[in-house]
C-alpha cells in the first residue's frame, strides 16, 4: 500500500479499514495523499486499541500530509474522516 501504481490524483476516496498494519503505515497515508484528487476524502476505520497503541500518531500524520480531520467517532472502533485541503 505504500506504492499503488496509480497516477497522481487518480481517485476521489481512499479507504483504510483495519489495514494500517505494517510498520510503514505513515507511507500509506502519503500514498493516499498522492493518489487523491483535490479535495479528496480519506476514510480510516481502526480499532480503538490500535489507535491508542501503535497508531497513536495517526492524526498527526494525517494532518502533516495536508488533510483536515472533520469527523471522528469512538467505540470499539474509531472512524476518522478527513478531507484533503
Amino acid at each position: 500500500m505504500k506504492y499503488t501504481g496509480l497516477p497522481d490524483e487518480a481517485i476521489d476516496i481512499a479507504v483504510f479499514s483495519l489495514s494500517l498494519m505494517g510498520r510503514d503505515w505513515p507511507k500509506y497515508i502519503a500514498e493516499a495523499k498522492r493518489c487523491l484528487a483535490t479535495s479528496g476524502y480519506l476514510l480510516i476505520a481502526e480499532t480503538t486499541k490500535a489507535i491508542k497503541g501503535r497508531l497513536s500518531r495517526v492524526k498527526q500524520v494525517i494532518e502533516k500530509h495536508g488533510f483536515d480531520i472533520y469527523n471522528e467517532e469512538r467505540g470499539d472502533f474509531i472512524f476518522i474522516e478527513a478531507r484533503e485541503l
